[in-house]
């Protein structure tokens, strides 16, 4: 770059330093956390870091939103305690000192022990006499599931049901069924899996998946995978049995071999079904 690209890049930089501490007011960073676990006993804290012109002194108001503007969980400004209100009144640390700056101190929200009517966008939205700035997040808190189980029964002399259910699960968990081969890793997602989620009186997700096989589609050394995943998190928990040609089969007792933490917007009921075959 040469001496005139460089003095064009300085001044674009200083233009648009110039222009932010004219403002007012402008949010450097909103800190909210993507994923949080559902009545864990922690402490979920949404910071929204802002910064401020020289002469801005005198009137800061900081209000933050869950999931639009027309519901106000917490406000705070100079002058005014902070205090929250609608889904969080009572749920928030009012005493938390997010800067020792007098007009930043309580711009942090700080959400008691999250459960998962919880999950959605804030908006952290900061006024001055100069002007107004918002932002906003998603935060999801998710619920592991309660119990998973992986099953084989027989249907007819020729034909088996694979089938695998999850209980107790937020948001709307995913379950997919595989069949691979005892002594090999490639494993063959199975078409035309059919699934059912229905939500408890709890506000959680209870889902099964089933596949109708014939045996003459099967090697007899397979192994039936089920694979139970929540959208837009890194929770996941799996089942495996091995095929044979007996009756039924399950994988109920034993624990979650991978689990991890990690929005669907989800009805009473969702139905889908598989209609890919892929390999992994």
């Amino acid at each position: 770059m040469g001496a005139g690209g460089v003095w064009a890049t300085v001044s674009v930089l200083a233009t648009l330093l110039l222009l932010r501490v004219c403002e007012g007011v402008f949010i450097e960073d909103l800190r909210v956390p993507a994923v949080v676990e559902h009545n864990a006993n922690a402490t979920a804290v949404l910071d929204c870091v802002y910064d401020l012109a020289a002469r801005e002194s005198d009137l800061v108001t900081v209000k933050w939103f869950f999931k639009d503007e027309n519901h106000l969980v917490y406000q705070w400004g100079k002058g005014l305690a902070p205090a929250g209100s609608g889904i969080l009144r009572g749920r928030l640390d009012l005493e938390h000192i997010a800067s020792r700056h007098a007009l930043k101190k309580h711009r942090a929200l700080i959400i008691q022990n999250p459960t998962i009517e919880l999950s959605g966008n804030y908006i952290c939205k900061v006024s001055t006499k100069e002007n107004v700035v918002t932002g906003t997040k998603k935060m999801i808190v998710y619920a592991p599931a309660r119990a998973m189980n992986l099953t084989q029964e027989r249907n007819s002399e020729s034909s088996i049901n694979i089938s695998c259910s999850a209980e107790g699960a937020f948001p709307v968990p995913r379950l997919d069924i595989y069949m691979k081969q005892e002594s090999r890793q490639t494993r063959i997602r199975l078409k035309k899996v059919k699934s059912v989620a229905s939500m408890t009186e709890e506000g959680v997700f209870d889902a099964t998946a089933h596949v109708h096989l014939l045996d003459s589609e099967i090697d007899p050394r397979a192994l039936f995978e089920c694979m139970m995943t929540i959208p837009d998190t890194q929770y996941s928990l799996k089942r495996v049995i091995k095929y044979h040609r007996g009756g039924k089969m399950a994988d109920t007792s034993a624990p979650p071999l991978s689990s991890h933490p990690v929005l669907l917007t989800a009805g009473v009921l969702l139905l889908w079904s598989c209609s890919l075959c892929d390999t992994s």
